[in-house]
């Protein structure tokens, strides 16, 4: 029996962008499976199967995986690429590292800095962003005034975002004079944070990812990049 992946996934691990943008790529008409459009982003294909996005043959996705560990800065989007020619943090690989199906392991916003996973392999990148896997993610916060006990409250029971649901799995003062506050979250949902914050009436002044699930940012400067340990990356499978 050969062995089969859903060409959502083949489309991540050949290059055509994050799970979200080959989603939309799929749900438009755009891929064909053996000359047969696909419309479900749970169709299964094998490695025999010829996949075209819009008339072009798709190449088949490397072997060699990469897993890099990166200190976003302030001012990249963390995606694959911007129709408003803004950089991304794959403006941030070197050349020696660049091979197709490369992608951030989920978000961080454009005014956020922190740790993101830059990888080709898609099963992992999977199990970062699905909140179903519970990978907690940290992030230090700084807001423009204090939270009391019952914003903390609310944030851990949560509340209707325009994102959908969303909540805080952990919410910790760290600095009560600077208003720094830790929040752990499991899922990863646009601006979740921010958006968390401003229903209770605060702004967020900083944030940074400090943590994905045992990884954390430590003294890793702004805009480096270190390759993972092996054990890092067994921690998150």
């Amino acid at each position: 029996m050969e062995e089969t992946i859903s060409v959502l996934k083949y489309l991540v691990s050949a290059g055509y962008g994050s799970r979200r943008t080959c989603a939309s790529i799929i749900m438009k008409g755009s891929v064909k499976s053996n000359g047969h459009f696909v419309t479900s982003l749970k169709h299964l294909i094998t490695p025999t199967d010829e996949i075209e996005v819009n008339g072009s043959l798709v190449q088949k996705a490397q072997s060699k995986k990469i897993y890099l560990l990166l200190h976003k800065p302030k001012g990249y989007l963390s995606s694959v690429s911007d129709d408003r020619s803004r950089p991304t943090v794959l403006d941030l690989i070197p050349k020696n590292y660049k091979t197709p199906g490369l992608v951030p392991a989920g978000r961080l916003d454009y005014l956020s800095s922190g740790l993101m996973i830059i990888t080709n392999d898609g099963d992992l990148v999977y199990k970062i962003t699905h909140p179903k896997f519970k990978i907690e993610k940290e992030y230090s916060v700084v807001l423009d005034k204090p939270l009391q006990e019952s914003d903390i409250q609310k944030l851990k029971r949560g509340y209707k975002i325009e994102s959908g649901f969303a909540r805080a799995l952990d919410v910790k003062l760290i600095n009560r004079a600077k208003n720094h506050y830790s929040v752990v979250l499991t899922e990863g949902k646009k601006r979740e944070i921010r958006l968390l914050i401003k229903e209770l009436g605060t702004t967020v002044k900083e944030l940074q990812r400090i943590r994905i699930g045992g990884i954390r940012l430590g003294k890793l400067p702004p805009m480096a990049l270190v390759p993972m340990s092996q054990s890092q990356i067994n921690s998150l499978r």
